[in-house]
């Protein structure tokens, strides 16, 4: 029990990590010339919050349900739902971000990367470290 409470606070600061890297590069990505989106730092409570219940403990609830029948496990298995998740849950919303006017290309992809790459880490580290 206590082995399953590290890996999830492991995967839990890899998260918040990719969140605060996400945030220190958003400034080298050209800002709206009109207003849209500021640079403030963000609180990091919601986000903390946000990448705990998104990236960490929904995660690690959808690898117990498929882990079992995927033919294939640990970081393969994490990766390939992770891909899974973000084709079927962020794909189409950052396609329409893409088409919207009032973001720029540039920020919506930027944020596109990084969120797959938060999902990739989490989910295979998940993968990797859970042991059903």
């Amino acid at each position: 029990m206590l082995r399953s409470y590290g890996t999830l606070i492991i995967v839990w600061f890899a998260a918040l990590l990719c969140s605060i890297v996400q945030h220190r590069t958003r400034k080298w990505v050209a800002p709206p010339a009109g207003g849209g989106e500021s640079d403030v730092c963000p609180s990091w409570s919601p986000v903390a919050f946000f990448d705990l219940l998104f990236f960490v403990l929904l995660p690690g609830m959808v690898l117990v349900v498929f882990f079992p029948v995927l033919p294939f496990s640990g970081f393969r298995s994490g990766v390939a739902l992770g891909l899974l998740g973000f084709l079927l849950g962020a794909g189409p919303a950052y396609v329409y971000l893409c088409v919207r006017k009032e973001r720029p290309l540039a920020m919506t992809v930027h944020d596109m990367f990084f969120h797959l790459c938060k999902m990739l880490v989490c989910f295979g580290l998940l993968g990797t470290l859970y042991r059903p």
